[in-house]
């Protein structure tokens, strides 16, 4: 699920990219150019006016030569709309990468006053290192060193000095324009990796913590029980007959149903109560508390689901219930598997014996 980390061999081809995956890079695409934009038309205004006063330019000379930029970049801005709207492209990492490189070098190239903007170049690669993608990042690097080789040696000798010269408010302005833009890259690329994270270790359909992480959150929940010992349940709940909810409503129900129980998963989390879909039409808690309070715990979950209406798109209304296990933890059970076999067991033992309810 999602978008995973680590180095990808040369020789392996990455799996297509999710929904989830094109959602977080749409989103990252969309507010970075749109903000960009908005920071350079904002700033080439002010741009426009100081060069206006200060130059031995025409008005109109200055804008031809300062709306360049804002205009390319509307440009980049609406095309990549269009495509995603229409389907047209799917935004892969590496589109992701392309197209962000595509807005940093129409400020770069274009920018005939900045001098240090050329160091939001080398920002994109933050991308690629996080991706942890070998491919990615050696194509960004050639990249951000190309752009930077092309206005050093071209555009800045050309431009700078017979345009600005060294006027304190033309370069006190270009200090915070380069300061808001790569103030606006590295945000956006911060907000990429915790999205990153997150597609890892969430469920896409129930927004729960998903398997694996059920299990990293139990092992650490074990270690810290070797050194300080408190009261630490484990409970597993499994909606009951649910093959017969998807062969009889159909799937779309049946993921209705799923979410239905996770959001009482959710409601009923808190810093004491680690709550995951542990898969299916599982879905397990970690609880720091005794037996007592989880047996509590447990059946208000299972109450809560019974009492739940949920409507077929024919508007029939329908009612679920669920099975569950809790077990408590023991010096004896030496691994995360150990312990929550024993409330497997406890839900093996619910389901066996008349269902719709809590057993220990």
């Amino acid at each position: 699920m999602g978008i995973k980390l680590g180095v990808v061999k040369s020789k392996e081809k990455q799996p297509p990219i999710d929904l989830e995956g094109q959602r977080v890079n749409y989103d990252i695409l969309h507010n970075s150019i749109w903000k960009i934009f908005k920071y350079d038309l904002g700033l080439d205004f002010i741009w426009c006016v100081l060069f206006y006063i200060l130059g031995d330019r025409k008005i109109l000379d200055v804008l031809n030569i300062i709306l360049r930029r804002p205009v390319l970049l509307l440009a980049v801005f609406l095309i990549f709309e269009i495509l995603y709207e229409n389907r047209l492209v799917q935004v892969t990492d590496f589109v992701l990468m392309l197209i962000l490189d595509l807005a940093v070098a129409i400020v770069v190239l274009l920018d005939f006053w900045t001098r240090g903007i050329i160091l939001i170049c080398a920002i994109p690669i933050i991308a690629g290192t996080v991706m942890q993608n070998q491919k990615l990042i050696a194509v960004q690097a050639f990249i951000s060193a190309f752009t930077v080789w092309l206005h050093e040696q071209i555009l800045y000798r050309m431009t700078i000095d017979s345009l600005v010269g060294n006027h304190p408010a033309l370069n006190f302005v270009d200090g915070v324009y380069g300061v808001l833009i790569v103030y606006t890259v590295v945000m956006q690329t911060r907000k990429y990796t915790k999205m990153l994270n997150e597609q890892s270790s969430i469920d896409s359909l129930t927004h729960l913590y998903n398997h694996e992480t059920f299990y990293e959150t139990l092992d650490a929940k074990l270690e810290l029980q070797a050194e300080n010992p408190t009261p630490l349940c484990v409970l597993i709940a499994d909606i009951d007959n649910f093959k017969k909810v998807n062969d009889t409503f159909g799937h779309a129900y049946g993921d209705k149903v799923l979410k239905v129980l996770a959001d009482i998963f959710i409601s009923q989390s808190s810093e004491r109560c680690f709550a995951a879909r542990y898969g299916g039409e599982e879905f397990a808690m970690i609880l720091d508390m005794d037996q007592g309070d989880a047996l509590t715990k447990a059946q208000g979950i299972r109450k809560q689901f019974e009492r739940s209406i949920i409507v077929t798109e024919d508007g029939l209304e329908n009612s679920f219930t669920v099975s569950v296990g809790v077990a408590q933890f023991l010096p004896e059970y030496k691994t995360s598997s150990q312990f929550f076999e024993k409330a497997d067991a406890a839900l093996y033992k619910a389901k066996k014996t008349g269902k719709n309810k809590v057993c220990i």
